[in-house]
């Protein structure tokens, strides 16, 4: 069941508007309510609020949108007898291409707005936009976001378990205590990303890019890197254990204190690689000795066995 009341305003709301009424409903301050995100403080119950979207939700909505546009056209036309196409075009909250002189609206687009504790299960999200969104205890499972552009967000506390992110783009986004289990990447890009105590195992990466992103404290049991590409990422106190590198190549990357136990290396390259204190299979012992790759200054040698990630 989905409030249409939540999907209207997330769509017809500007980002001041939206997070005014966000906290506003919160009984706080905007300023405060931004504070106590930012340090993870938030502890009021807020949801889960339903809200599956699909394509007749967008495609519907943003022709109601489109139809306000064209009567915006028209008023603006009587005063300043100019071309409105352009302003018209810039449908605000979507994705919209133009062919053939007309709008067709292909998905939604976010930008600056604060979104708290909303089921976004199962909606069909293929080449969305968001932009400077903070995502605090949401859900994505399931979502379909293909091709999608996600860039300078947020996501704190999040379930994106199960989620498609063919072919799309992250940049620039902070993930904390974020569950993002068996998420597909194939062909996606992963650049200028952190990753904070999260569980990213059982993904796929065939054939994707990541790209000066970092890794602390995380979950990456059993991962699929295949044909994939890791540069200058950096991965810290993390395990990766029975995780495949079948011919993936990896450049100026630095490995510490993580579980590579049960990992497969076949085929793989790499240049500018630094392993420091990582646990390994004996079998590749040589492969990494000679190639220079381990480091183990007995500074951040481990304590105990208890110190070592769970596997």
């Amino acid at each position: 069941m989905k409030d249409s009341n939540i999907f209207n305003d997330l769509m017809d709301l500007n980002a001041d508007e939206w997070n005014q009424s966000i906290a506003s409903q919160l009984g706080m301050p905007l300023g405060k309510l931004k504070m106590l995100i930012a340090h993870q403080e938030l502890m009021l119950d807020v949801g889960p609020l339903r809200l599956q979207i699909n394509k007749n939700d967008i495609t519907k909505s943003g022709k109601e949108q489109l139809a306000r546009e064209k009567t915006l056209k028209k008023q603006y036309k009587k005063i300043f007898k100019a071309d409105y196409k352009e302003a018209m075009a810039t449908l605000n909250n979507y994705v919209v291409t133009i062919k053939d002189d007309d709008i067709i609206i292909t998905s939604i687009a976010c930008t600056g707005k604060i979104i708290i504790g909303i089921d976004f299960s199962n909606s069909q999200l293929e080449n969305s936009y968001f932009n400077h969104c903070t995502f605090y205890n949401c859900n994505f499972t399931k979502c379909h976001m293909e091709s999608s552009f996600i860039t300078s967000c947020s996501f704190i506390k999040c379930n994106l378990n199960d989620i498609d992110l063919i072919g799309a783009t992250l940049a620039r986004n902070s993930f904390l205590l974020t569950n993002m289990a068996r998420i597909n990447y194939t062909y996606a890009v992963l650049s200028d990303n952190a990753f904070v105590n999260c569980d990213l195992s059982k993904s796929n990466f065939l054939q994707a890019r990541i790209l000066f992103s970092g890794f602390n404290g995380c979950d990456l049991i059993h991962e699929f890197f295949r044909d994939t590409e890791l540069g200058q990422v950096i991965i810290i106190n993390s395990n990766l254990y029975g995780s495949e590198f079948k011919s993936t190549d990896v450049l100026d990357s630095i490995f510490t204190r993580v579980d590579l136990l049960g990992c497969s290396f076949k085929d793989f390259t790499s240049n500018a690689f630094t392993l420091v204190n990582c646990t390994y299979d004996e079998q590749y012992k040589e492969l990494f000795i000679r190639n220079n790759l381990t480091y183990n200054p007995s500074i951040v040698e481990w304590d105990n066995e208890t110190d070592r990630p769970n596997k």
